[in-house]
């Protein structure tokens, strides 16, 4: 299954070492303006192609002198996973280095606004009705939905949906906005009809579906409990479990609070189809995407 969630004493994937180039420094082609983010997984930068003036990301991995094996594997994992993706809302990898100590990817810069500063950013925004507001973001829901529809359709689980690895850019009066999924440092090989066993949740416990929590198996369709999330909090406004512990509770039995009838009758039944109890129950993001809600 390629980058499968095993053993982080592993080697790493030979696919991904093809993809990395050991002829090249990403110093002798690229120059770095300034950090962006910091996370457990490593340090991302915005950089600046010495040749073209292209602006890009780079994310490194330190991995030490030695090359450890967990980081090591984790940093080409996540090279493997990216270089098949190919679609317009799905971060796209340019370009891996490895230095003495370090695992260097190049992507495309996604932008400097998450889903969530750019909606606080949106309904903030004058000069825009609340039809044009909910239209942007009926879209958003598509794209997002389209975007897992391709990481699942690559035989992929994120494992790790939340507002802040969801990108926007969009026109300065905040029109036509794409987001960009990012970031899969948490993301495993994972065909739709596998699972995988008492995994720690890696995520963000107000995205994490039950079954995760809850340490069972699990597979794509957790991913799709994240998406019910999304979709609950675009269409409302608000989250349909709160970060406390009574709020997980609700998690483990299904329990959201019931959206409004004024809220579109076909936005309602998605979000039922996707926060479902049974992962088995729940609908696939190739199943999502053809919703009528998301087709109408």
């Amino acid at each position: 299954m390629g980058c499968a969630a095993s053993s982080a004493s592993a080697s790493a994937p030979a696919s991904a070492l093809a993809l990395v180039d050991f002829n090249a420094r990403f110093a002798d082609e690229y120059v770095v303006r300034e950090k962006i983010g910091v996370g457990q997984q490593g340090t991302v930068y915005l950089c600046e192609d010495a040749e073209t003036g292209t602006t890009r990301a780079m994310k490194e991995t330190h991995i030490g002198v030695f090359g450890a094996n967990a980081k090591r594997r984790e940093a080409y994992c996540e090279i493997e996973l990216l270089s098949q993706m190919r679609h317009p809302n799905v971060v796209r990898m340019v370009k891996a280095y490895q230095t003495s100590a370090e695992v260097q990817v190049v992507m495309e810069h996604a932008g400097r606004d998450t889903l969530l500063t750019y909606l606080v950013a949106l309904d903030d925004a004058e000069g825009m009705t609340e039809e044009e507001k909910m239209h942007i973001k009926h879209e958003l829901i598509r794209q997002l939905v389209d975007a897992v529809a391709h990481v699942h359709s690559r035989d992929v689980v994120f494992r790790d949906l939340k507002h802040e690895n969801v990108m926007v850019t969009s026109d300065d009066d905040l029109r036509n906005a794409q987001i960009k999924l990012v970031d899969f440092g948490r993301a495993a090989s994972l065909r739709r009809e596998d699972r995988l066993n008492n995994q720690p949740p890696l995520g963000t416990s107000l995205f994490q579906a039950p079954e995760v929590e809850e340490r069972r198996e699990y597979g794509q369709a957790a991913d799709m409990w994240a998406v019910g999330v999304f979709v609950y909090f675009l269409v409302t406004g608000q989250m349909p479990f709160e970060h406390t512990v009574a709020g997980l509770y609700k998690v483990l039995r299904g329990e959201y609070e019931p959206m409004e009838e004024s809220i579109n009758k076909h936005a309602r039944n998605l979000v039922a189809k996707l926060l479902v109890l049974d992962p088995a129950k729940r609908i696939n993001a190739a199943q999502a995407s053809t919703h009528r809600f998301l087709r109408q």
